[in-house]
């Protein structure tokens, strides 16, 4: 996908020929269109995401949630994971939620 300040076709001929996806020209396209057609190219799509606990503020993070510190959960001590999904519209939603049990927190 390329994002260009160059609108003249033979621009976006060659940067189709050298295998982009998509060609949008700043400043023309609207952002909300930028967007839709980012997300025609890569998807909506869901991550489960480990969190590393040792490393940045994941007390802090724990803690403003509620959570314990080790990241476990409460019910069965299995590992917490970051389950983040990208809706079609772009917005992003995420939820921790066991990896055992499957109890989103």
């Amino acid at each position: 996908m390329i994002n260009s300040h160059l609108g003249r076709e033979g621009d976006r001929k060659k940067a189709m020929e050298l295998g982009a996806k998509d060609f949008i020209i700043r400043g023309i396209v609207p952002p909300k269109e930028v967007v839709q057609r980012v997300l025609q190219v890569v998807g909506a799509g869901e991550y489960q995401l480990y969190i590393c606990k040792d490393k940045g503020e994941v007390k802090k993070f724990a803690n403003d949630l509620g959570l314990k510190e080790d990241l476990t959960c409460p019910e069965c001590q299995g590992d917490l994971f970051l389950k983040i999904v990208q809706k079609k519209n772009g917005q992003l939603t995420a939820n921790v939620f066991c990896s055992s049990c499957g109890k989103i927190y």
